[in-house]
């Protein structure tokens, strides 16, 4: 018969190191309205990201910014052999990421904005895509 392990001063029983299941997103009590949306957009252009932002705040979003590295500038940076091909697509090298969970409404009227007031050389690639459950948001 095979040793059993030993249990040493600390270790707690088995049931107590199970992970806690996750609640359904039904059962959360913070879920997003049935109509938000994680709005994403990706400014390439730094020269209108204040642009952006003062026009997102004048609509009253709110979000995130985070910097980010196109895959063109990673590869340049980053890999060698490849910055033959990394040259040949331009020498922007960095941008910012714009995130939002916000309404249909106010997302339509960022689109509404990005399309009016900023030109199409400088306009930011944007997307929205629904968000079912949310945690964590202010109002």
């Amino acid at each position: 018969m095979p040793d059993e392990p030993r249990s040493r001063p600390g270790d707690r029983p088995a049931a107590e190191n199970d992970a806690t299941p996750v609640p359904e997103p039904e059962a959360l009590e913070h879920a997003a309205a049935p109509d938000a949306v994680l709005l994403v957009m990706i400014v390439p252009n730094k020269s209108v990201l204040d642009d952006i932002v003062t026009g997102l705040l004048d609509l009253g979003v709110a979000g995130t910014i985070v910097e980010s590295k196109g895959l063109m500038a990673l590869v340049r940076d980053e890999m060698p052999v490849f910055s033959g091909l990394a040259a040949l697509m331009g020498e922007q090298t960095a941008s910012r990421v714009v995130l939002s969970i916000t309404s249909t409404k106010l997302a339509a009227e960022v689109f509404r904005f990005l399309d009016t007031e900023v030109s199409d050389p400088d306009r930011p690639i944007a997307a929205t895509v629904r968000v079912s459950t949310a945690l964590g948001l202010r109002r």
